[in-house]
Order: C-alpha cells, then sequence, then structure tokens
C-alpha cells in the first residue's frame, strides 16, 4: 500500500479533460468538422458552376476540381 502511494506521489500523471469539458471537446471537434465539410461543399459546387473556360484561368480541369478542394487533406 505504501508503495503504491509513493509512485502515485513520484509520479505526475498527464490527463486529459474528464466529464462535462471532455463531452464539449468532442462536441467542438465535431462541430468544427461539420463546418469544414459544409465549406468544401459549397466550394466544390461554385467550382463545378464555372465554364471550362473560368476553370482554366484557375488552372483546373473539371476532373481535378474534389482533388483541388481537399488537396491540403490529400497532402497529409
Amino acid at each position: 500500500m505504501a508503495h503504491s502511494a509513493f509512485l502515485e506521489d513520484s509520479v505526475q500523471i498527464e490527463r486529459g479533460p474528464s466529464g462535462v469539458a471532455a463531452f464539449f471537446n468532442v462536441v467542438g471537434a465535431g462541430l468544427a468538422a461539420g463546418a469544414a465539410s459544409e465549406a468544401r461543399s459549397r466550394e466544390i459546387v461554385r467550382l463545378q458552376g464555372l465554364t471550362d473556360d473560368e476553370l482554366g484561368q484557375l488552372g483546373l480541369t473539371r476532373d481535378r476540381i474534389v482533388h483541388h478542394v481537399y488537396q491540403d487533406i490529400a497532402a497529409s
């Protein structure tokens, strides 16, 4: 018993948030991911609405729109 008390006192265990804080961290992360996904979807729709000439001026082809919008994820 004294041995385990000594270990608990001498070792700092890093713990993440618990209870309500952990719940709100998860909810916040989910909302942020949802907002990012919605923004990407809007950008895809916007780019698909452009003409091929307008896409060309941006250096894009129609078949590369999704890749362009998600390029930061593909690079990871």
